[in-house]
């Protein structure tokens, strides 16, 4: 649609705008984004440690392969989009892909929001963690555990999807007992 942030735009929500992580920020909170950010990312003023984030583990693209996390925009491969910054480092770090290439992006995602739980633990910061999961959105990508409880069901796709579901639950599961 005409709202949608592509990856070719020149554009993104505009600087002006405050929203939310950055109210917290300005009220004491550490505020954390773990997934996907897509207001736009062209500018350094886009992105989310501009916007009022201490901390940015994630992807900008509309859609990624889980594994690879080559970013996909209307089927074309963009390039590897993982990034790992923080406010008032160079926005937008983009982490080495032998780093993660083989790792399901949920996976990654799942842990660094627990690893930024535990470490907060003990802190009386107030902390704000806006936890932006990949699943369940295409491509339809699952480890083959989780489909293995689905072999039931004929369709591969609604399988996969299946399987993306409970591994998102497992994954949910993870965060809530780390708080």
């Amino acid at each position: 649609g005409p709202y949608v942030i592509n990856l070719q735009k020149g554009y993104g929500l505009p600087p002006k705008e405050v929203i939310f992580p950055k109210r917290l920020k300005d009220a004491g909170y550490s505020t954390h984004i773990v997934g996907k950010w897509h207001l736009g990312f062209c500018d350094p003023r886009y992105l989310p440690t501009a916007r009022g984030f201490d901390t940015w583990y994630g992807y900008v693209a509309g859609q990624q392969d889980f594994f690879s996390h080559f970013s996909f925009d209307r089927a074309t491969i963009t390039g590897y989009d993982f990034r790992n910054g923080k406010s008032g480092s160079t926005p937008g770090l983009i982490m080495p892909e032998s780093k993660l290439n083989g790792t399901y992006g949920l996976d990654a995602h799942v842990t660094e929001a627990v690893r930024i739980i535990k470490n907060h633990k003990g802190d009386d910061t107030p902390m704000f963690l806006y936890l932006a999961l990949q699943s369940v959105h295409s491509p339809l990508q699952v480890p083959p555990q989780y489909t293995a409880q689905y072999s039931g069901i004929s369709d591969s796709n609604r399988r996969i999807y299946a399987g993306m579901v409970s591994a998102m639950d497992e994954g949910v599961r993870n965060v809530t007992e780390a708080l």
